[in-house]
């Protein structure tokens, strides 16, 4: 439906949003933007830079689209808290591993009953492999 289509469209503006905020944050090493969804250590490693900081990046991106999404009125009906979906999710090593959703449509809104994850554009092929998103929803940044 096209009010879905306007729904996914602004939560994917969220989403880059959040990551051109975390990004103009980490080049200006401002600790005050990047502390209100890290803590200090986290904040400490993120700008040191290396492995680690890009998933530290990911979680800050996550957290403050997931702020967004709770104080926008026109998308909270519709998108509830993440949480465990079994052992629905990627295989390692030859293993079923569990799947945890980022967050899940609401019963009865846009999205209803969707699993939604928010990944990097690199990191979309293995969110793909996991089972849980097969009828999913990726948002990337």
């Amino acid at each position: 439906s096209v009010a879905r289509a306007q729904l996914i469209d602004k939560m994917q503006k969220i989403v880059q949003e959040s990551a051109d905020v975390a990004d103009d944050a980490i080049a200006r090493g401002d600790r005050g933007v990047l502390e209100e969804f890290l803590t200090n250590k986290e904040v400490n490693r993120l700008l040191q830079g290396g492995r680690l900081s890009r998933a530290l990046r990911g979680v800050f991106v996550e957290w403050r689209s997931r702020m967004m999404f709770a104080l926008d009125e026109t998308i909270q009906p519709h998108v509830g808290r993440g949480g465990h979906v079994g052992l629905r999710g990627s295989v390692v090593n030859g293993k079923p591993r569990n799947g945890f959703a980022d967050f899940f449509g609401t019963q009865n809104g846009l999205l209803s009953n969707i699993a939604v994850d928010i990944t990097t554009k690199a990191g979309y092929a293995k969110h793909i492999a996991r089972g849980y998103l097969e009828k999913g929803l990726i948002m990337t940044y």
